[in-house]
Order: C-alpha cells, then sequence, then structure tokens
C-alpha cells in the first residue's frame, strides 16, 4: 500500500540531488514528530482518567505513562531520523568535498552543484 508520499527518486549523481532527497526526506517527516508527541500527551490524559474504581490516581497514571510512553518513544525516533538526514549531507560535504572550516577531505569527487 502506497500511501502517496516520496522522498523523491534515489538518484545521486550530484551534490544537489542528495542534498534535496535529505532534506526533502527531513521536511516530509519532521512534522510526524510534533504530532506524536501531541498524541502522546493526549492520551496520557486520557488514559490517566480512565480506569476502575479500584485503582488508585497513582496506580492509573502510572499505567497510563507505560502505554502512552510509545508514542513518545516513535516521536524521538523521528526526531532522530530528522537528525541523520541532515548528518548525511553535512558528512557527504565535509568528507568529500572539503567543506569550509573542515580539514582536508578525505576524497574529492567533482560532482557538481
Amino acid at each position: 500500500m502506497t500511501i502517496g508520499f516520496s522522498l523523491g527518486e534515489p538518484e545521486f549523481l550530484s551534490t544537489s540531488q542528495l542534498r534535496d532527497y535529505c532534506l526533502n526526506g527531513r521536511n516530509l517527516i519532521r512534522p510526524v514528530a510534533a504530532e506524536l508527541a501531541i498524541a502522546e500527551s493526549e492520551l496520557f490524559a486520557v488514559l490517566s482518567e480512565i480506569g476502575g474504581a479500584d485503582l488508585s490516581k497513582w496506580e492509573r497514571r502510572r499505567r497510563a505513562r507505560r502505554v502512552s510512553r510509545h508514542l513518545q518513544h516513535g516521536s524521538k525516533a523521528v526526531e532522530a531520523a530528522c537528525a541523520s538526514l541532515l548528518r548525511t549531507v553535512v558528512s557527504f560535504e565535509r568528507t568529500y568535498l572539503g567543506a569550509e572550516g573542515a580539514a582536508r577531505p578525505r576524497r574529492h569527487f567533482d560532482l557538481g552543484s
């Protein structure tokens, strides 16, 4: 099943193609992190209010946190993915193109812009 979102074709024949691919990925998934963080708060609020009358407030909150924390982990994972996409571009430029302020590049490729 295809959702309809795409990062573009993974063709890396130029520096700009790599940069565009990574930035498209970041722009595509970045809003998901905020959405998951909000959903985690909302789920916790709802779950901490429901439960049996025999449960203490502390126990309801503990159970709610245990369940809602999965959304928090998802949010953090999306944030890590965004950071990794940006690191890919910066690492490539530093390693292969000798970005400004970096040490002499290990390899140099003329990939255009």
